[in-house]
């Protein structure tokens, strides 16, 4: 679900739907990959299509935890619907980056 790339801290998400069915898994793949990291953290969501509002609540806390040791979660390459989401929900700028590392 969540793939290291070539750059050491960038993580292709390679799901297309990050529903329900798929919080459990997005989050301990998520634990392991946060709590191994001294540094931030970019997720790749090139290949997501949807995002459950479970997910963003994961990763919202997520952010919250990392940001007390001074890191972030960025999201990258998100689609116009999923930005979108994080517009209505005032994240966008909590979450976004630029789109390359």
């Amino acid at each position: 679900m969540i793939a290291l790339t070539d750059n050491p801290n960038v993580y292709k998400i390679e799901e297309k739907d990050l529903d329900i069915f798929s919080i459990s898994r997005f989050e301990l793949e998520l634990d392991a990959l946060l709590n191994s990291s001294e540094i931030s953290v970019y997720l790749d969501f090139e290949n997501v299509e949807q995002v459950s509002s479970g997910i963003i609540g994961i990763l919202l806390a997520k952010q919250m935890k990392l940001k007390k040791r001074g890191l972030a979660i960025k999201l990258l390459h998100l689609s116009n619907s999923i930005q979108n989401i994080l517009k209505i929900l005032n994240l966008r700028e909590y979450f976004l980056s630029i789109n390359c590392v």
